[in-house]
């Protein structure tokens, strides 16, 4: 679609049409993947579909990286698998609030859900970002290219914090558990990684090299053994790449990396 006309559409009177039309289409498209993969339980699969319908349009997780959150909260029910439930990224939100929906349906709503989000878009990439990277950040800025790295927000995966709030308040978890902290990862992280403790599932979506480096030095060691630290920009961003790749290093982890999907990986925290 042209990017005018999209906008214009959006904009109309129709767009609260097309916003069901769209939603309706990708929860057939879940269902049938569920359905055809013959994935979880029969009788827990039209739960899990509604889950999807109600975060859809506020993620931009396909439906591989869905499912991964669904494996994801079902292993840790399932082996009880101690810890909090962590984003550093959330965006609008909606990624979030299908780990928060999915806890909730399978008896994990006792958990304190965490989300790190600048609110303000994508910061400055640096030098180990790659040269399309800095092509396209300095595009959506109108600026000339910049490797600074400077903790400065852009149009890039930029959302509104109420926007996320109130996905997440849509969930209908327990308020008092949901935790969504407004700043740049290098601000927050350091003061709320004691007040997280353990971490069952940690999903990093920083994309750039610092985002994701700040992330994994931080709030790696939360993880609790058999947890799931999920890497989403890991295929796509080198820099996301390059920062997992050097701790990898630098820790002497043996542990693979797991396939999700171009973008997305994941690991298991050994338990031994």
């Amino acid at each position: 679609m042209i990017p005018s006309i999209g906008r214009a559409l959006k904009a109309s009177p129709i767009a609260p049409l097309l916003r069901r039309y769209d939603r309706e289409k990708r929860a057939r498209q879940y269902r049938d993947m569920l359905t055809n993969g013959r994935m979880f339980p029969v009788d827990a699969r039209e739960a899990i579909v509604a889950d999807y319908r109600a975060v859809c349009l506020d993620t931009m997780l396909c439906i591989a990286g869905v499912m991964n959150l669904e494996i994801a909260v079902r292993t840790v029910a399932e082996r009880s698998i101690p810890g909090a439930f962590v984003e550093c990224g959330t965006w609008r939100g909606g990624a979030l609030a299908y780990i928060a929906r999915a806890a909730k349906r399978l008896g994990l709503q006792d958990r304190p859900i965490y989300g790190f989000d600048s609110f303000e878009g994508l910061p400055e990439p640096v030098e180990r970002d790659g040269d399309a990277v800095i092509k396209r950040s300095a595009e959506l800025r109108g600026a000339p290219p910049s490797t600074a790295g400077a903790l400065s927000g852009g149009p890039w995966c930029r959302a509104t914090y109420e926007s996320c709030a109130a996905v997440l308040a849509q969930t209908a978890y327990p308020p008092q558990l949901l935790n969504i902290r407004k700043g740049w990862f290098q601000h927050t992280l350091p003061s709320a990684k004691t007040e997280i403790g353990p971490i069952a599932i940690l999903r990093l979506d920083g994309d750039l090299y610092e985002s994701t480096k700040v992330c994994m030095t931080t709030l790696y060691d939360n993880v609790a053994p058999g947890g799931f630290l999920i890497i989403d920009d890991y295929g796509v961003f080198p820099g996301c790449r390059r920062a997992t790749d050097e701790f990898w290093a630098a820790r002497k982890i043996a542990t693979p990396l797991h396939y999700v999907q171009r973008s997305i990986r994941y690991v298991i925290k050994p338990t031994g």
